[in-house]
């Protein structure tokens, strides 16, 4: 009998025990998970790191996902796409699909430009206030190319929020050529969707 409430005892100081290291960890600020016992960075909530394994990313569709938090990530199985969603819309942040933005290293020579003529850009469709915009692109031409490579761009508007111009991977001409931008997203108002173009240098 006596054996009988010394087992029940121990297990309720093992449950006990166990419940108090959760709360715990609850309260942690951050949070390190790594096999050398490690202590997580200061600046970071969550603070993987190994020598032998990589990090797994959730794989689902961007239009699988209802009211996306502002920053959340996905690899969309459908293209082979990473996604981030900016609060207004899903940015494709490169990926190993054919239609994937490459964000990776540039092969061969960095591309630079010597002037972007945005004031001169020509806007193909039209833009309406609290419609999702289709078929609109502005194409912005340079001089000064020198025949590399370019990672692309994505940026937000300003002025007339909600939208979002895209300009995909490529390799600039050798002196003029054009850029084409695609320009996504809703209008949030009528007036100027100004966007701060930074490529080529």
């Amino acid at each position: 009998m006596k054996n009988k409430i010394s087992i029940n005892i121990k297990i309720s100081t093992v449950i006990l025990l166990v419940i108090t290291l959760f709360s715990l960890n609850l309260k942690a600020q951050n949070i390190g998970i790594n096999s050398t016992g490690a202590t997580a960075a200061a600046s970071a909530i969550l603070d993987l790191s190994s020598t032998t394994k990589g990090f797994l990313i959730t794989r689902v569709d961007t239009n699988s996902i209802t009211s996306p938090a502002f920053g959340l990530m996905t690899l969309a199985p459908t293209d082979s796409c990473l996604y981030m969603y900016s609060g207004i819309s899903w940015m494709d942040i490169g990926g190993v699909g054919t239609g994937c933005i490459n964000r990776a290293s540039p092969v061969g020579v960095t591309g630079s430009i010597a002037s972007l003529d945005c004031a001169g850009a020509t806007i193909t469709g039209t833009l309406t206030d609290g419609t999702v915009a289709s078929g609109v692109s502005a194409s912005v031409t340079y001089t000064g190319g020198n025949g590399g490579t370019h990672l692309g761009q994505a940026t937000l508007s300003s002025g007339v929020t909600g939208l979002t111009v895209t300009l995909a991977s490529g390799t600039f001409a050798t002196g003029a050529g054009a850029l084409t931008y695609t320009i996504t997203g809703t209008p949030a108002g009528d007036g100027t969707a100004t966007f701060a173009l930074n490529i080529g240098g």
